[in-house]
């Protein structure tokens, strides 16, 4: 759906219980409307390499993603991000020796809560 020609995707983006090894988001899809991305439960590995052309992206939302150990290069207009039980990717984003540290160090807000219980 996100590769219709003409399509625009919504402000708000959420891909959930995604079961791909990976994640794409390939022309033509139209995501400069896209302000807030979400992954949630997903088994992928990888998040969209080219992550960093969605130039709307004001926050991004990575919970209950076991798989995901890194993060793609971001925006520059990324103000937010939320990683919530991703516990590699969690440790690959700590100040100042993670891995993903320095593509993120640039985001205005970032929210590593605790592991949380998990209600489905």
């Amino acid at each position: 759906m996100l590769m219709a020609e003409g399509f625009t995707a919504p402000p708000n983006l959420t891909l959930l219980d995604c079961k791909e090894p990976s994640v794409s988001f390939e022309e033509p899809a139209n995501l400069s409307s896209v302000k807030h991305l979400h992954f949630s439960c997903c088994e992928t590995e990888s998040l969209p390499r080219n992550l960093k052309s969605v130039s709307s992206l004001e926050s991004l939302s990575i919970e209950q993603c076991p798989n995901i150990a890194s993060l793609p290069d971001l925006p520059s207009s990324l103000q937010r991000i939320t990683i919530l039980n991703c516990p590699v990717l969690m440790k690959n984003c700590q100040e100042p020796d993670g891995e993903s540290w320095p593509k993120i160090s640039h985001v205005r807000w970032k929210s590593f809560p605790p592991k949380s219980i998990w209600l489905p």
